[in-house]
């Protein structure tokens, strides 16, 4: 049972692992994988490999189903909301949270990922994660802020989430290429 896992946990690896997501198509393996690994014992760890690998792969590309309605495309977001906490005024800039009340469409901020793997398995994985910022619009300065989140264009997000083989220019142009939406706000007033 303990080698079925970790061939489990292989198969969802080897997703990560892929240089572009494989096609849906390749779920139906899952349950070619699944009736193997009912009938024969001897096949139950490639089998759950292949379960693995399927698994995650239906997780992913159920994930990025969720999209922008097309008739979204291309058109300005105007992001509405309130600041729903009391300023926390610093040396530079006012601090708030910033809760939208009404959004033409998601907004998609610019994001760096890596994983980190201590190769002698002495140190946990570290994980890192970061939002590409620029220089703020004037509504975001205005507010006391030096830095703004770079928001991608809904046609831009596949490109941007699979950058093998792009050239750096390419994602540079990505997000000079980025939505302009106004961040209308509100100083909170102190209790």
């Amino acid at each position: 049972m303990t080698l079925a896992l970790l061939a489990f946990a292989a198969g969802v690896v080897l997703v990560q692992l892929q240089p572009e997501l494989p096609p849906v198509e390749w779920v139906w393996v899952f349950l070619v994988a699944l009736l193997i690994s009912v009938l024969k014992e001897k096949a139950r760890t490639p089998a759950a490999l292949v379960l693995g690998f399927c698994w995650a792969l239906g997780l992913a590309h159920l994930r990025l189903a969720d999209r922008l309605a097309p008739e979204l495309d291309g058109r300005d977001v105007t992001v509405v909301g309130v600041v729903a906490s009391l300023p926390a005024i610093g040396e530079r800039s006012v601090r708030f949270e910033f809760e939208p009340e009404t959004a033409d469409a998601p907004l998609l901020f610019a994001c760096l990922w890596d994983r980190w793997v201590d190769q002698t398995f002495k140190e946990s994985d570290l994980l890192s994660f970061a939002i590409i910022t620029d220089d703020p619009p004037p509504e975001v300065q205005a507010a006391g802020h030096d830095r703004c989140p770079i928001p991608l264009k809904e046609e831009n997000l596949d490109r941007w989430l699979t950058p093998q083989g792009r050239s750096r220019e390419e994602l540079y142009a990505i997000l000079d290429d980025r939505e302009r939406p106004y961040f209308e706000h509100q100083l909170a007033k102190a209790a």
